[in-house]
């Protein structure tokens, strides 16, 4: 299974939010100029006030922390593995968002793991 396969990046897509009839008319009642300082800040964002809100539907009154890392080690070793050859170290550092120090650290890696056979 190659990457692309294994993450279902040629099934991306993005389908519609499907609403009930009582949230369509929710929806229609929604005001973005008045929203919390943080939710006008997700609107703005994101650009669609009904994905606002569904996230204050279901986070509303939770602390919700972002990762500093978007992509998981799991993700990144998969990624790197696929583009050992392909891509200079650099390009894979910026579509991963690490520095090139640390993507020629994971190739590396990678490599003394397929020496040893791991």
């Amino acid at each position: 299974m190659n990457f692309t396969e294994k993450y279902g990046f040629n099934n991306f897509c993005r389908a519609p939010l499907q609403w009930s009839q009582s949230e369509e008319n929710a929806m229609r009642r929604l005001q973005p100029e008045g929203f919390n300082d943080t939710y006008w800040e997700l609107n703005n964002i994101l650009g669609n006030p009904r994905a606002v809100y569904r996230i204050w539907e279901h986070y509303s009154g939770t602390t919700v922390t972002f990762p500093q890392k978007l992509y998981s080690r799991e993700y990144m070793l998969d990624y790197i593995r696929e583009s050992i050859g392909k891509k200079k170290p650099s390009e894979i550092a910026h579509a991963l968002g690490i520095t090139d120090r640390r993507a020629r650290q994971i190739i590396k890696q990678i490599r003394q793991e397929e020496k040893r056979g791991i």
